[in-house]
């Protein structure tokens, strides 16, 4: 995943902002394939760098709180669509 190019996009919206994405736009954009696209925003959002959420129907939840990737990436609830979120203490320009 181009994880520079990302954070540098993701760096003009401001911070706590939620930006929505379907996996395979955001694999077309910054990644090799969408496995490689999950593969990174979940290391992201492991190492802090950004949140990383989805709406269940009833409410945004983190990526952690989800079945697995599929159920995170793909839910029907909200189109398949999933959130980042650049964190307050969080800069990249």
């Amino acid at each position: 995943m181009n994880v520079s190019k990302f954070m540098s996009d993701l760096g003009i919206h401001n911070r706590g902002t939620d930006v929505h994405y379907h996996i395979y736009e955001f694999a077309t954009r910054y990644a090799d394939s969408p496995q490689d696209a999950m593969n990174g925003l979940f290391q992201l959002a492991r190492n802090h760098s950004i949140d990383l959420m989805a709406y269940d129907g009833m409410r945004l939840r983190p990526y952690d709180q989800w079945k697995d990737a599929a159920a995170f990436f793909f839910n029907h609830d909200d189109g398949a669509h999933f959130r980042v979120i650049l964190p307050a203490g969080v800069f990249h320009r």
